[in-house]
């Protein structure tokens, strides 16, 4: 009996003994064979080993993958289907960071889903996005280069500072006041003008960048120098050549009448000699001083006077010319038969001598009746010869 109790003993000390490594065993394996069965990710990991000692996959992750599985993505990755770059702008966004669908964390006055624009009304993107520099006549520019767009007000110009054509800007007003139109007639001005602040005595005035021929500054209003105003136009004064076009106030501006004659000139247009001068005041200039000489016509007188006569002598020929076939006219459709005629004799008897006679050999005068001595009578014809032809 000592001895049953001896193996029994034996046994169960012996169980005692191997039971822990039994154990130990029997966790290893069922640790091996729960734990690192596919724990690992099968897309982010690269290869995988499992720990005998701790039971636990060691899971190598591809690039971009990061965990303790290599199920997860690292900064600056998002996954999808697999993990892919933010890619986010490093100037606009906040980090290199992005939710599950990739969108990105914007700085201040920025956008896009990468952070890589600014908002409107904003620009450069390398500076964090900065307002719009446009005066307030405009709410957009380009995003990257700042140019405003869509200028209001009739301003242009990379930031609205400047005024479009035919338009105009106070020197006394800010940029952020519209532009005026231009107060020039397109007329007498090529419309266009621009503030002279040093106008009129520094007291500054709006000008007109150009006036046409006849017209002066500011507004192309008045007549320039030695123009006059004719029917609401600026019309050359007529000298005749007789003033210094260098001079001012050659002309009276309303009338046109000449002032400021030269070369001994006078009249309305510097037409005529000064009294006790004489020459030709028009195209030789020569008007000299000879008190004592008849005055002489000019030649501008003396044409007048060619044509004149000219003139008339046509007049005279054209008359004639007219008198001549009104006669040939009348001549040949009032034309008669030649008459017999002859001259007769008035006495106090009332008796008539017939002293001549003439075309014998007309028809009308075969059986005229002469008295003796040549004299006709009323009465008996019984004693006349009849003569005949």
């Amino acid at each position: 009996m000592l001895r049953s109790m001896d193996i029994h003993r034996q046994r169960t000390l012996s169980l005692l003994i191997w039971l822990p490594v039994l154990v130990v065993l029997t966790q290893t394996l069922v640790v091996c064979s729960l734990e690192c069965k596919d724990q690992c990710s099968e897309v982010g990991t690269q290869n995988a080993t499992c720990d005998n000692t701790t039971g636990v996959w060691n899971c190598t992750c591809k690039p971009f993958y990061s965990g303790p599985l290599c199920s997860e993505c690292k900064d600056g990755y998002f996954n999808t289907s697999s993990c892919q770059p933010c890619e986010c702008d490093k100037n606009g966004a906040v980090n290199q960071t992005c939710d599950g669908h990739g969108n990105c964390f914007c700085k201040a006055n920025v956008n896009g889903s990468k952070c890589d624009s600014c908002n409107d009304g904003y620009f450069n993107l390398t500076a964090g996005c900065v307002i719009c520099e446009c005066n307030g006549h405009s709410d957009t520019c380009d995003a990257v280069t700042g140019v405003c767009s869509d200028c209001k007000n009739h301003t242009t110009g990379v930031h609205c500072d400047s005024c479009e054509l035919y338009y105009y800007r106070d020197d006394t007003q800010g940029l952020e006041d519209g532009c005026q139109l231009c107060p020039c007639d397109d007329k007498t001005s090529t419309q266009t003008c621009h503030y002279d602040a040093d106008y009129d005595n520094n007291t500054g005035s709006v000008v007109c960048d150009s006036c046409k021929d006849g017209y002066s500054q500011p507004l192309c209003e008045d007549c320039a120098d030695n123009y006059f105003m004719d029917n609401s136009t600026c019309q050359l004064c007529d000298c005749n050549g007789n003033i210094n076009l260098e001079d001012t106030g050659n002309c009276d501006p309303l009338t046109g009448k000449c002032l400021k004659c030269l070369y001994n000139t006078t009249g309305r247009h510097c037409e005529e000699c000064l009294p006790d001068y004489h020459g030709d005041p028009i195209i030789a200039k020569n008007c000299t001083y000879s008190p004592n000489k008849p005055d002489e016509p000019t030649r501008a007188s003396t044409s007048t006077n060619i044509i004149t006569i000219t003139v008339i002598a046509l007049i005279v020929v054209i008359v004639v010319i007219a008198g001549i076939g009104l006669y040939c006219y009348r001549q040949r459709h009032y034309r008669k038969a030649p008459l017999p005629f002859w001259t007769i004799e008035l006495r106090k008897d009332d008796s008539m001598s017939f002293n001549d006679y003439h075309n014998l050999d007309s028809s009308l005068i075969d059986d005229v009746l002469v008295a003796p001595r040549g004299q006709l009578r009323m009465g008996d014809t019984s004693n006349y010869e009849t003569i005949n032809s």
